[in-house]
């Protein structure tokens, strides 16, 4: 799955989208191919400069799965993102709860990025 970003010249590539267990692991590629460097910092909900603010939606169940928090309350997921410099990428990831085994496909929707719907979660 690949989704456009709201700032011109900036994608997203989902390189794995996995059930493990009773988490999920999204990873994903974002990708500058602007002319300037990009802040991710728009991705993220409570820690500053994560990807905490991504989430998964079960439109089906009408369900949203919010990324996994440790002890601290800090998202499972990548942390101190820098800014992306012009014609570069960097790889992501995240952990989810895992749905009901009977959903095999999630909506996943990053921050600044088009929303992605029924992608398929692999086993």
């Amino acid at each position: 799955a690949t989704a456009d970003g709201e700032a011109p010249g900036t994608q997203l590539q989902v390189t794995k989208f996995k059930r493990a267990g009773d988490s999920v692991m999204l990873q994903f590629v974002l990708i500058n191919n602007s002319d300037s460097s990009y802040d991710p910092n728009n991705l993220q909900s409570s820690n500053y400069r994560s990807v905490d603010g991504v989430y998964l939606v079960d439109l089906a169940g009408k369900k949203k799965y919010e990324v996994v928090r440790d002890s601290t309350g800090a998202g499972v997921c990548s942390q101190n993102l820098q800014a992306i410099p012009s014609k570069s990428s960097v790889n992501v990831w995240a952990k989810f709860p895992a749905p009901p085994d009977s959903v095999q496909k999630l909506g996943i929707v990053v921050p600044h990025f088009m929303p992605m719907d029924d992608v398929p979660l692999s086993q």
